[in-house]
């Protein structure tokens, strides 16, 4: 995973704008605008599951996240997996 660039940061900026006021295929489609320039952005595949109506597609995308950050609360929640306790501890203390 490499530190996004500052394109990658004001798109990922402007498609959870865009998802947080509700429109999902316009949301789905700018973060699938930032994999097809970054594939490994872990937040624009969570935002794409997020977003996309298509119930296979959300599972692509979360399994994509988990591959590329294998301890994401997020993707092991949305996946059904177990979530070891240091991480929802973790979780818990960042919120």
């Amino acid at each position: 995973m490499s530190t996004p660039t500052p394109r990658i940061r004001s798109l990922l900026r402007q498609a959870n704008k865009v998802a947080e006021v509700g429109k999902k295929a316009a949301a789905a489609k700018l973060f699938q605008e930032i994999l097809d320039e970054a594939p490994d952005t872990v937040e624009a595949w969570l935002g794409l599951a997020e977003n996309t109506t298509d119930p296979a597609g959300q599972q692509a995308a979360y399994e994509q996240a988990l591959a590329l950050a294998p301890d994401n609360v997020v993707a092991l929640t949305a996946l059904g997996r177990p979530v070891p306790a240091e991480l929802l501890a973790a979780a818990a203390e960042a919120e």
